[in-house]
C-alpha cells in the first residue's frame, strides 16, 4: 500500500515536469512576438526542464523516440552543423554560435518525448491562440498610442526589420490556420465556424497592414493549397467557393497594399543567390558553417570580384555584405552543404506526411502551413534567422505532436 502511494506521488511529480515542458514550449509564439530575449529563453528553458526530468527519472525510451519521424532527420541535420564547424576550423565565437543551435534540437526532442505521456498539442494550440491575441492587441496598441506593450515605437513595425519582419510571418501562419480550420472542419456548428473564420479574417486584415509581398504571397499559396486539398478530399462546392473567395480577396489586398512593380529587392536577392551558390560550390559537401556565412560572402565577393546583377532596366545590383541568403534552401546548402540540405529535406518530407496524417478536427488548420512555410523560406527569411528558427521548431512540434491516446484535440 505504501509503495502504491509512493508511485502515485512519483507519477504526480513526473506529470508536473511534463506540464512545465508543455507550457514553456507553448509560449514560443508569444516569445517570438516579444523578441530575442523572449523566444531564446523559452526555447532553452524547455530543453533544460526536459534534461532535468531525464536526469531525475531516467525513463527515456530511446527506441520509441528514435522511431518518431522527425527525430532522426533533426539529429542528422545537427550532426551536419557540427561537421561543418570542424571542417572549416571556425573561431571560438563561430563554434559557440553553431553548437548552441542544439537548443532547437532539444526543444523538438523534449516536446516529442513528452507527447507520449502528456497532451502537449493541447498546450501548443492554446499557446498559439495566446500568441495570436497578443500580436493583434500589440499591433492595435502601437497604431493607436504609438507604442506597443514593451515600449517599442511604430517605426519598428513599418520597416522590414525587427517587428516589421516577425509579426507578418506570425500572422500568415495564424490567418491561414483559422481560415483553413473554419472552412474544412464541417463537424463544427455554424456559430463556432463563424468565430473561427472571423479570427482568420482578422489575421488577414492585420497582415495587410505590413505591406510585405513575400508574406502575402505565402498566405495566398497556403490558401490555394487548402483549396486543392478540399477538392482532393471532395469537400462541398460551397467550401471550394469560399476558398476561391478568400484567395481572390487576399490577392486584391496584395495588389492594393504593396508596390507590385517594385523589383529592386528581388534583384538584390538574385545577386545574393548567385554569390551564395558560389559559396556552396567551394564547399559542396558540408558548407562553410552557419556563423561563417557573412564572412564567406564578403570574402568571396572581394576575392573573385563577382560582377553585379544587371537588371532588365539597366540598373546594376551589387553588395559585399549579406547577413543571410533570403532563401532557406540556399542558406542550408551554403552553410551545411549537400549533406545538410538532404537532411533538411528529409525532415521536411516527414513533417508534410504528418501534416496530412494529423489533419482532422482543429488539426485541419495545419493544412496550409507547408505551403506557407515553403514560400516564405523560398523567397523570404532564412531558417537560420534566430526568430524564424524558433518559429520553425514550434511549427514542427505542433504538427507532429498528438496526445498519448492518439485522439484528436477537441476544442
Amino acid at each position: 500500500m505504501t509503495e502504491d502511494i509512493e508511485n502515485i506521488h512519483d507519477d504526480v511529480k513526473q506529470n508536473k515536469f511534463d506540464k512545465a515542458i508543455a507550457i514553456t514550449g507553448s509560449m514560443v509564439p508569444i516569445g517570438v512576438a516579444i523578441g530575442n530575449t523572449g523566444f531564446e529563453i523559452i526555447v532553452s528553458l524547455t530543453g533544460l526542464i526536459w534534461i532535468i526530468r531525464l536526469i531525475i527519472y531516467k525513463d527515456l525510451d530511446l527506441k520509441k523516440l528514435i522511431k518518431h519521424p522527425v527525430i532522426l532527420p533533426s539529429i542528422a541535420l545537427y550532426i551536419c552543423i557540427l561537421i561543418s564547424l570542424f571542417i572549416n576550423n571556425a573561431d571560438i565565437n563561430g563554434y559557440m554560435h553553431d553548437i548552441v543551435t542544439i537548443r532547437h534540437l532539444l526543444f523538438i526532442i523534449a516536446l516529442v518525448d513528452t507527447s507520449y505521456r502528456f497532451p502537449v498539442r493541447k498546450y501548443l494550440f492554446y499557446g498559439m491562440i495566446a500568441g495570436f491575441v497578443y500580436s493583434v492587441v500589440n499591433i492595435l496598441s502601437v497604431n493607436i498610442t504609438g507604442y506597443d506593450f514593451t515600449g517599442r515605437t511604430l517605426a519598428r513595425y513599418t520597416s522590414k526589420l525587427k517587428e516589421g519582419s516577425r509579426y507578418p510571418v506570425l500572422l500568415s501562419f495564424y490567418a491561414s490556420f483559422f481560415l483553413a480550420w473554419g472552412l474544412l472542419d464541417s463537424k463544427n456548428n455554424l456559430k463556432k465556424r463563424v468565430y473561427i473564420l472571423a479570427a482568420g479574417t482578422t489575421g488577414l486584415l492585420f497582415l495587410s497592414f505590413f505591406h510585405i509581398r513575400t508574406v502575402l504571397i505565402s498566405f495566398v499559396a497556403g490558401m490555394f493549397f487548402t483549396m486543392c486539398y478540399a477538392i482532393y478530399k471532395k469537400k462541398s462546392f460551397r467550401l471550394g467557393s469560399f476558398s476561391i473567395l478568400i484567395i481572390i480577396t487576399s490577392t486584391i489586398i496584395f495588389f492594393k497594399t504593396t508596390d507590385i512593380l517594385e523589383f529592386a529587392s528581388l534583384y538584390d536577392r538574385f545577386y545574393i543567390w548567385k554569390v551564395t551558390f558560389k559559396i556552396w560550390l567551394n564547399n559542396p559537401l558540408f558548407g562553410v558553417g552557419i556563423f561563417s556565412y557573412s564572412d564567406s560572402f564578403y570574402d568571396l565577393v572581394k576575392s573573385e570580384n563577382i560582377k553585379p546583377f544587371l537588371a532588365p532596366d539597366g540598373e546594376s545590383y551589387y553588395m559585399d555584405v549579406a547577413c543571410h541568403a533570403h532563401n532557406s534552401f540556399l542558406q542550408i546548402l551554403s552553410c551545411n552543404g549537400l549533406a545538410g540540405l538532404m537532411c533538411a529535406l528529409w525532415l521536411a518530407l516527414n513533417v508534410i506526411k504528418l501534416t496530412f496524417k494529423h489533419a482532422s478536427g482543429s488539426g485541419l488548420g495545419i493544412i496550409p502551413w507547408p505551403a506557407v512555410y515553403f514560400t516564405i523560406s523560398l523567397i523570404g527569411v532564412s531558417v537560420y534567422d534566430s526568430w524564424y528558427q524558433a518559429l520553425s521548431v514550434f511549427v514542427i512540434t505542433f504538427i507532429c505532436c498528438i496526445d498519448p491516446q492518439k485522439t484528436q484535440l477537441k476544442v
